[in-house]
């Protein structure tokens, strides 16, 4: 009985040091994929964020506002044709 408590013994403290290591191990792969992870969130936040902008930019003029440009350009191109010559059916 003494032999086989001695033997339990030793099996528990080989898996407690097995554990500890493993344990370790672990703890630096999850810092690992936890720094990995930020990494490419803030990669995919600084896109998104550049491209909301992108977007902000290109529609900070409203549809109203470009209407009257192109109408106004439109004139000014029929004037230009109409001094050229050139006639539209």
């Amino acid at each position: 009985m003494r032999e086989l408590n001695r033997h339990r013994i030793a099996i528990c403290a080989t898996a407690s040091h097995k554990f500890k290591s493993c344990n370790a191990a672990l703890r630096v792969w999850l810092r690992t994929l936890n720094a990995s992870l930020f990494a490419e969130l803030d990669r995919v936040r600084q896109t998104l964020t550049r491209r909301i902008r992108e977007l902000a930019e290109r529609h900070a003029t409203p549809l109203s506002a470009l209407a009257d440009e192109v109408e106004a350009l439109s004139a000014k191109v029929g004037e230009h044709l109409k001094r050229m010559g050139v006639s539209f059916i």
